[in-house]
């Protein structure tokens, strides 16, 4: 059986808003999957989310994105390294006709059951809430591709 290590750098700016947003992706990303993982937590000068993680690693000075993520892929144990933001909130997502969820781990591990030479899946979304498909009109849109 594979290991997943889901890595999120953290850097709080806004004390208020990023605390609340930073908590309420950690929480999202526990609750809505039945796949076990490890959270490595790349924390910029703090230490606020560690008893969050199940690996916290305090980085010191902002700016610093790709070594804080190397450090965390080193620390990380996964067979499978999934890289998160801090202001992502993830869904349980869609019931499968035998009952089952297929959540946003679970979409991310798929493409590498179905497929042996899969090197990379992710998730991805656009700022500002969507695609936009006519003037001005959001919409929310999960497309599936291969690379």
């Amino acid at each position: 059986m594979s290991t997943i290590s889901v890595i999120m750098p953290v850097y709080i700016g806004e004390p208020d808003s990023d605390v609340i947003i930073t908590d309420s992706a950690i929480k999202s990303l526990r609750s809505t999957t039945d796949i076990k993982f490890e959270l490595v937590i790349a924390e910029v000068e703090g230490e606020r989310f560690k008893p969050m993680a199940d690996v916290h690693i305090r980085t010191e000075g902002l700016g610093k994105i790709q070594r804080d993520l190397n450090q965390a892929i080193e620390a990380s144990s996964g067979d499978y390294v999934v890289v998160t933001g801090n202001d992502i909130i993830v869904r349980r997502g869609l019931k499968l006709p035998d009952g089952s969820r297929m959540g946003w781990l679970e979409a991310l591990v798929q493409p590498f059951l179905l497929f042996k030479d899969c090197g990379l899946t992710s998730l991805s979304a656009r700022e500002g809430g969507g695609t936009l498909i006519g003037p001005g009109q959001p919409m929310a849109l999960i497309v599936e591709s291969i690379y």
